[in-house]
């Protein structure tokens, strides 16, 4: 997933992204803080994830 994120692969990171939070991950509490993943902070895909888990989105500093 996180390989898909780097590369700036959209789909294909919140592809995986899906799958890893159903398989639940004990990693992914982590995500919403990630600068990695700030790219995707506008994506309503990746919000919606990070909704779910009731995770804040977080500040990108």
């Amino acid at each position: 997933m996180s390989l898909y994120g780097y590369a700036g692969n959209t789909d294909q990171f919140l592809y995986w992204l899906e799958k890893t939070y159903i398989r639940k991950n004990p990693d992914l509490p982590y995500l919403g803080v990630i600068n990695m993943f700030q790219r995707y902070k506008d994506e309503p895909r990746y919000i919606e994830i990070v909704q779910r888990m009731n995770l804040p989105l977080g500040k990108f500093e």
